[in-house]
């Protein structure tokens, strides 16, 4: 079957306004596909805060001497707000802050 019309030809206008939907989807979906590959989690940090809590843990609860981590410092202090709190903070290097970690008093 054949056409029988003419077609009219496409305007100026209509070719800019197609061609700027598509950039704008090819745009959204580029920042899509960026975000999607992009890792928001520092894998290191999680291993190191993993260890920490075991050290922690040993330390508070097990009442075992275990190993340091090196590169951590363990500072250990009354909470301010709760009498019945502890706060541990651990510092790494250049004294940045590593973990903080509430703990009940058992004395």
């Amino acid at each position: 079957m054949y056409l029988k019309g003419n077609i009219s030809a496409s305007s100026i206008t209509e070719v800019v306004i197609a061609v700027a939907v598509i950039a704008a989807c090819i745009g959204v979906s580029a920042m899509v596909f960026a975000r999607t590959i992009r890792v928001t989690t520092d894998f290191e940090s999680i291993r190191m805060q993993t260890e920490l809590q075991s050290v922690l843990w040993k330390k508070m609860v097990l009442n075992v001497e275990s190993e340091t981590i090196e590169g951590a410092v363990l500072v250990k202090e009354d909470d301010l707000v709760n009498d019945s709190l502890r706060v541990i903070t651990v510092l790494g290097t250049n004294e940045k802050l590593l973990w903080t970690q509430h703990w009940l008093k058992h004395e």
